[in-house]
């Protein structure tokens, strides 16, 4: 709960601070620091991706993140095995986030949220 508290208090500071002194950023530095920012998205996503213990799966899940489940279909599977597959199937969105924030791609990510709930439902399916 204190950190929390403590993450909250610091958006708060961080935001204000960032609205008062927002005109007097340099273009150049704002985008340093979205650049900086999307490199540590990439270093998160990368390293959750590697939790992944079938790259079928993700390969899969990504491919079919497309399409739209309902989530009362994924409750009954759910276990650790299919959890750790959600996270890396998300770890590889949060790849993606990266490169976006970086500049590097712009991919409408809204489309393969749904490769999170494939993970857990793959990892069911294929033994």
């Amino acid at each position: 709960m204190l950190g929390v508290l403590i993450n909250v208090i610091t958006v708060i500071i961080g935001s204000s601070i960032g609205l008062l002194f927002k005109k007097g950023i340099p273009q150049q530095v704002s985008h340093a620091a979205m650049v900086g920012l999307g490199a540590c998205t990439l270093y998160i996503g990368i390293s959750g991706s590697l939790s992944g213990e079938n790259t079928l799966i993700l390969i899969a899940s990504v491919v079919l993140g497309g399409l739209v489940l309902l989530a009362g279909l994924v409750s009954p599977v759910m276990s650790t095995g299919a959890i750790n597959e959600m996270t890396c199937a998300g770890s590889i969105l949060i790849i993606m986030i990266g490169t976006n924030l970086m500049g590097m791609t712009r991919i409408k990510m809204a489309d393969y949220l749904p490769a999170i709930l494939f993970a857990a439902i793959l990892y069911n399916l294929i033994p």
